[in-house]
């Protein structure tokens, strides 16, 4: 179809500029591995208020409702809070993937105690290299579709003698604009997507298409108009003839060769081919939440697709959607990149924009440690591992192959508290002198007592 219209307002809503935003709200408590898992979504204008339509506070969209609902099941509680959805479900040691992403809570367990750590990946993407692989076919794919809509126009006007010109314009659009137009894509970060005039005239100018005062010039004026500018329009058309001209070595202002002064470019179809249309309506993009929708493009539609979603990477969701979660585990964390209260054990990660799968992620974490009072106090007379001690130990004994753990669990059983318990320590045969399991341990305990012998102090404090 006849391409009149700018891609403004398809860019302009995938970027998010206009419309709604949706806000997440997830809170959490743990014991053990077990996760009560509360998930509120709304639907915003701007920042603060919900959307509304005819005096009618909005929820968020059926697919989200959708997703959500294939996530936490029937037997999860599910109410209205005003205009927002309230979904909660228990879940253990993996974390669903609800809001984008993926998490869990896993814990190393030893009779001395436990070390739980809780870690989840908001937005981004855990496959990099597909995203990058597919940028690139759509890259070539829009190469492919402006050099076969240009290649159907000017042999429509060609004539015999313009056989070679001919040849040499349609073979910088299939190689040296083909290589530049994957360049334009990767260079172009969609995690700055609402500065893309900063991209385009600084390649146009790297690869000489433009000078490097054309280029200030066209970043101050054009406007998001730029990346799609050189295919259509009267600006458009002159854009397109200096970087055919520039492409094919030649002058600046120089005319471009036959069949180009008879080609009419301005109403050039830009028609994307139906294997294309098909693949690019079967993409998932990884690291997004399958919201159980189907994309269907029209022509109109798929060429803006292409571009945008595809070879620019400007996801629908960029930008649109704001994140704050909450975690109140049993006790307080030992560490954590979030706030933690300083009268409980509750920890938040503010609000904060999802990251669009072309972004990094958002990394939550938090490791805390849970001492076995009784049995500690049964085998070494008082609690002497927690915190980082007992984080180091839990590990340590993690890495024991099972039959050395065997072996030093079983020692440990016959300790008893007193006096005599460092001898006991120090005493235990070993198989294979300092590498053995049974020294190892057994300096963990001793440096936890305090003034270990001289023969277990090699290599300093172990928790430190």
């Amino acid at each position: 179809m006849r391409r009149t219209a700018l891609l403004g307002g398809a860019i302009a809503a995938t970027l998010g500029m206009a419309g709604c935003r949706h806000h997440w709200t997830i809170d959490m408590r743990v014991e053990g591995t077990k996760v009560h898992r509360e998930v509120i979504v709304d639907r915003q204008e701007g920042d603060s208020k919900p959307a509304t339509f005819a005096g009618v506070e909005l929820g968020p969209p059926a697919s989200i409702v959708s997703h959500l609902e294939s996530i936490y099941g029937n037997h999860a509680l599910r109410r209205r809070r005003g205009a927002d959805q309230v979904f909660e479900a228990d879940f253990d040691g993996v974390l669903p993937n609800d809001v984008g992403g993926a998490g869990s809570v896993t814990a190393v367990v030893c009779p001395f105690g436990r070390v739980t750590t809780y870690r989840e990946r908001i937005g981004g993407s855990d496959h990099p290299a597909a995203l990058l692989e597919h940028r690139l076919w759509a890259a070539d794919r829009l190469a492919d579709v402006v050099a076969a809509a240009l290649e159907t126009r000017l042999r429509a006007v060609a004539k015999p003698e313009d056989a070679a010109e001919l040849e040499r314009v349609l073979g910088f659009l299939r190689g040296r604009f083909r290589s530049d137009v994957r360049d334009l894509a990767l260079a172009f970060s969609p995690s700055k997507a609402k500065e893309p005039m900063r991209v385009a005239p600084e390649i146009l100018a790297d690869r000489g298409y433009v000078t490097s005062d054309e280029a200030a010039v066209l970043k101050a004026a054009g406007g998001l108009s730029l990346i799609w500018a050189p295919l259509w329009g009267e600006e458009g058309q002159v854009l397109l003839r200096r970087i055919i001209g520039r492409g094919l070595g030649l002058p600046a202002g120089a005319p471009l060769p036959s069949p180009w002064d008879r080609a009419d470019v301005h109403h050039v179809t830009y028609a994307v081919d139906a294997e294309t249309v098909r693949e690019m309506e079967a993409w998932e993009c990884p690291g997004t939440p399958k919201l159980g929708t189907t994309r269907r493009f029209d022509d109109r539609e798929a060429f803006e697709a292409l571009v945008t979603e595809h070879v620019l990477g400007l996801t629908s969701t960029a930008g649109r959607q704001t994140v704050e979660v909450s975690l109140s585990p049993p006790v307080r964390a030992m560490v954590t990149d979030g706030q933690q209260d300083a009268a409980s054990a509750r920890i938040v990660w503010t609000r904060a924009e999802v990251p669009s799968p072309y972004e990094e992620p958002l990394l939550l974490s938090a490791t805390w440690v849970q001492p076995d009072a009784a049995t500690q106090t049964a085998r070494l007379g008082s609690v002497l591992l927690e915190g980082r001690r007992l984080f180091v130990y839990a590990l340590w004994r993690a890495t024991l192959r099972a039959s050395e753990r065997a072996r030093w669990d079983a020692a440990v059983s016959t300790f008893v508290p007193g006096p005599d318990l460092r001898r006991q320590i120090t005493s235990l045969r070993l198989e294979q002198g300092k590498a053995d399991a049974l020294f190892q341990g057994g300096r963990l305990l001793l440096w936890a007592m305090g003034e270990p012998p001289a023969e277990y102090r090699e290599g300093g404090d172990p928790f430190e």
